[in-house]
């Protein structure tokens, strides 16, 4: 876990929206490999284990595989509109994307990955809920239909910014959906000028002007 993403973790309990307080145990060049996050509101506690920060799931747990292909995860950048270097969470399978998105300039968060750890990332776990301050993203790339795992990753995302999600999923209120095809859907939330239509696959797309 990154240091500098500590101020961008939240609490995931069911109150207002809370910075969270790091104890480092061990730190490796600007790199959390143990510690603990706390809560200031709640008193709830989230455990740093071997560089992974885990949010109400055992440390350790692994994460159910996904479905994103290959020939996808390869073409991220281009579904959340990478032009500029930011900060993107990645996750399930699209977690192994992270060595390619990173070496654009981004700041990687691997949410869920099936390894649990990913090189040149910060790996998350949690039950469903992204972690993370609202308006503190510049993409998310998501492989879970889990509403608490759409809605959270949606209010994360600054003005402009882009999410992909499963076909299956509900675009969240405030996005807008720009393409789509029979397994995801590529939305921008609102705010940040105009963000054209995207092609996610090969063959027929559909935009949102049909």
């Amino acid at each position: 876990m990154f240091i500098e993403l500590i101020d961008l973790l939240r609490c995931t309990r069911a109150h207002e929206e809370s910075w969270l307080v790091a104890t480092f145990h061990e730190l490796r060049d600007r790199v959390v490999i143990e510690g603990m996050l706390s809560c200031p509101v709640c008193g709830a506690r989230y455990p740093v284990t071997k560089g992974v920060a885990y949010f109400d799931v055992p440390a350790e747990q692994t994460a159910a595989r996904g479905s994103a292909p290959a020939e996808d995860r390869s073409r991220v950048a281009a579904y959340l509109n990478l032009v500029e270097p930011g900060i993107v969470v990645l996750a399930g399978e699209w977690g192994s994307a992270s060595t390619a998105i990173a070496t654009l300039g981004n700041t990687v968060i691997a949410f869920n990955v099936p390894n649990a750890r990913e090189p040149f990332a910060s790996c998350i776990r949690s039950d469903g809920m992204l972690p993370l301050a609202r308006e503190s993203v510049d993409g998310v790339a998501l492989d879970s239909t889990d509403a608490v795992t759409i809605e959270s990753g949606a209010g994360a995302l600054k003005a402009g910014a882009r999410m992909v999600a499963p076909a299956a999923a509900a675009v969240p209120a405030g996005l807008t959906e720009l393409a789509r095809d029979e397994r995801y859907w590529v939305a921008v939330r609102g705010g940040g000028g105009v963000s054209g239509p995207v092609q996610i696959a090969r063959g027929t797309v559909k935009n949102r002007d049909g």
